[in-house]
C-alpha cells in the first residue's frame, strides 16, 4: 500500500512552462483525499516552493534546500541541517579558487556575498545558458526574475556572512562550462561532512551531510 508520494518541483511537479498544471493539481488532491501523504522535495527555499503551491491551492509538507530544511504543512521546521560556519568557510574558499559564484541559501532565502552586478552577470553568463540547455524553466517572466533579485540578501564579503549568526543551509553554483564544474567537484570532495550532489551536468549543490537523511525524518501532517 502506498503511504507516501514525494515529488521534486522543477521538471517534475512543474510543467515545461513552469506551472503546476490542473491535471497535476487534481492528481495530488486525489492522493491526499485517499490518505496518501504527499510531500515536495526540492532544492528551492521554502518561500519559493510555497509560492508555487499556493498558486495551485495545494498544501503539503516540504523538504527544501536539497534536504537541509524540512517543514510541515503549516511552515514549522522540524529538521534543520545547516552548514557549520567553519565548513562554509572552506567551501567558499574553494569557490573563490575556481572563480565560482556562491549561490547561498540562508534563513533569509537567497543570499549573496557579492554585489548585485556580479549576481546579474552570473545569471546571464552561467545560469541562463545552462537552464536553456537543460530545457527547464526557473523564471517564467523577467518580472519573476526581477522579483527574485529584489529579495536577495546581500552581505559585504564572506567574512560578513560567516561572522553573523545567520544559518547557512546550502551553497550551490552553476558553470555552463562542464570542465569548470567538474574541477570544482573534485576539489570540494576533499572537504569532510558534506553532501554534494548535482541536479544536472552544469551545477553543484552542497549541504551538510545530515541533510541527506531528511527524507527518513518526514512525519505526516496532523
Amino acid at each position: 500500500m502506498i503511504r507516501l508520494f514525494a515529488s521534486d518541483m522543477d521538471g517534475t511537479l512543474l510543467n515545461d512552462k513552469g506551472y503546476i498544471s490542473d491535471r497535476t493539481i487534481n492528481a495530488v488532491k486525489k492522493l491526499q483525499k485517499h490518505g496518501i501523504h504527499f510531500i515536495v522535495n526540492t532544492g528551492r527555499d521554502y518561500r519559493a516552493a510555497k509560492r508555487e503551491l499556493d498558486a495551485a491551492s495545494l498544501s503539503c509538507d516540504m523538504i527544501c534546500h536539497s534536504g537541509a530544511c524540512t517543514y510541515d504543512v503549516h511552515g514549522n521546521g522540524f529538521h534543520i541541517a545547516s552548514l557549520p560556519k567553519s565548513i562554509a568557510k572552506q567551501i567558499l574558499t574553494v569557490f573563490e579558487r575556481h572563480g565560482a559564484f556562491a549561490d547561498i541559501a540562508t534563513e533569509y532565502g537567497k543570499t549573496s556575498i557579492t554585489d548585485k552586478n556580479t549576481l546579474l552577470s552570473y545569471y546571464k553568463n552561467e545560469v541562463f545558458p545552462a537552464v536553456e540547455q537543460e530545457g527547464k524553466v526557473y523564471f517564467r517572466t523577467w518580472h519573476d526574475f526581477a522579483m527574485m533579485v529584489s529579495k536577495v540578501r546581500f552581505f559585504e564579503g564572506k567574512e560578513s556572512l560567516l561572522g553573523c549568526e545567520t544559518p547557512i543551509y546550502k551553497i550551490s553554483t552553476t558553470f555552463f562550462d562542464q570542465d569548470k564544474i567538474n574541477a570544482l567537484k573534485d576539489d570540494i570532495h576533499g572537504i569532510d561532512q558534506l553532501h554534494a550532489v548535482s541536479t544536472s551536468k552544469n551545477d553543484l549543490e552542497i549541504t551538510h551531510v545530515n541533510a541527506g537523511v531528511s527524507q527518513s525524518l518526514c512525519k505526516p501532517s496532523n
